[in-house]
C-alpha cells in the first residue's frame, strides 16, 4: 500500500487540548495550578471582606459622631435654656419697688398711722407689685397720698371706718360717746354710708344729712 499525506489523520483541536491536559496532570502541574488558583482567590475575597468591614466600621463610627454632635448640640442648647431661665429667677425686684419700703413712705404721710384704717388698707394693696411700683413712681407726697385713696375707692375701700369717725367727731354738735354720735357709728357699718358721708365735702350738709338718715332708720326699727 502506497503512503500518502491524506491516509495519516490529523488530531483535532479538542484531542490536543485533552492530551496536554493529560499530561499536565500526569506532570503534576495541573494540581499546583488549581492550588494557586485558590490561594490567590482566597486572598482576594480575605482582602475584600477587610475593605467591607473597613467600610462599615467607618459608617459606624461617621453615625456615632453624627448621633454624639447631635446630642452635644441638643445639651447645650438645653444648658443655654436653663442658664437663661435661671438668671431671669435671679433677677430680683428693684429696690425702688419693696414692700418694705412702701411701708416707710406710706407711714410718713399725714393722716396715715401705723395699724390705723387707712394704714391697713393701703398695706393690702401693696401686696400687688405694680401698686407699689407706681406709689413709688410719684415722688410728691401729697399726689401720693392722693392717688392711694383713689385707688382705695376703685378697690371699695375708701371710706373706711376710722375715716368716718374722725369726720362725725368733727361735726358741730357731736360729741365722742354722745348719742349722735354712737347712732353714727352704727350706721357707718355699712358702705353705702361710709362713701355717701365721705362725698359730701360741706360739714354741715354732712350732719344734716346724717340726722336725717338716723330718723330713717330710727323709724325702720320702730316698725320692726
Amino acid at each position: 500500500m502506497r503512503w500518502s499525506p491524506a491516509a495519516v489523520a490529523i488530531p483535532s483541536e479538542e484531542d490536543m487540548r485533552s492530551e496536554t491536559v493529560i499530561n499536565l496532570e500526569r506532570s503534576g502541574y495541573s494540581e499546583d495550578i488549581s492550588m494557586k488558583s485558590l490561594s490567590a482567590r482566597s486572598s482576594e475575597n480575605r482582602k475584600k471582606r477587610k475593605l467591607d468591614n473597613q467600610k462599615s466600621n467607618e459608617k459606624q463610627v461617621q453615625g456615632k459622631k453624627a448621633k454624639l454632635g447631635t446630642a452635644i448640640y441638643m445639651q447645650k442648647q438645653l444648658d443655654c435654656l436653663i442658664n437663661a431661665v435661671e438668671s431671669y429667677c435671679r433677677i430680683d425686684a428693684p429696690e425702688c419697688s419693696s414692700t418694705s419700703e412702701c411701708i416707710t413712705l406710706l407711714r410718713g404721710l399725714p393722716g396715715v398711722e401705723p395699724c390705723n384704717e387707712p394704714f391697713k388698707l393701703s398695706s393690702r394693696l401693696f401686696l400687688k407689685h405694680e401698686y407699689r411700683e407706681m406709689f413709688l413712681a410719684i415722688k410728691n407726697p401729697d399726689v401720693k397720698l392722693y392717688w392711694l385713696k383713689e385707688q382705695l375707692k376703685l378697690k371699695g375701700w375708701a371710706c373706711s371706718i376710722a375715716e368716718c369717725m374722725t369726720l362725725l367727731s368733727s361735726l358741730p354738735g357731736v360729741e365722742p360717746c354722745d348719742e349722735l354720735y354712737m347712732l353714727g357709728t352704727r350706721l357707718f357699718m355699712k358702705r353705702e354710708y361710709k362713701e355717701m358721708s365721705d362725698a359730701l365735702k360741706n360739714s354741715d350738709v354732712q350732719l344734716d344729712w346724717l340726722k336725717e338718715e338716723l330718723k330713717k332708720e330710727a323709724k325702720a326699727t320702730q316698725k320692726k
